[in-house]
């Protein structure tokens, strides 16, 4: 399960490898990692549901509210923590 959950966020994150490079430039929202994980647990209930270390020695996080089926995605450091993107309807659990 989580393999197939990995494998189907790859494609989701990287569409364009097999065409020239692309950038998309958007908003982001910052601010410390205990203000962006305690807002999302407070508002939405989402809780940590996967993490994993970057090659650039960030975190990408993956909290979720396994009831409401809503989930957030964020890049942080020890300082900061950015949300990239956030939905509503992944099959996190079977």
């Amino acid at each position: 399960m989580m393999k197939s959950f990995i494998a189907a966020m790859a494609f989701v994150l990287f569409p364009f490898t097999a065409h020239s490079q692309q950038y998309m430039h958007k908003q982001v929202v910052c601010d410390t990692p205990s203000v962006v994980i305690n807002s999302l647990k407070k508002d939405y209930g989402e809780t940590l549901f996967w993490k994993s270390k970057t090659d650039d020695d960030t975190l990408m996080v993956i909290v979720a509210n396994t009831t409401t089926q809503t989930w957030t995605l964020i890049e942080m450091n020890k300082e900061t923590a950015c949300v990239l993107s956030s939905g509503k309807g992944l099959p996190l659990s079977t």
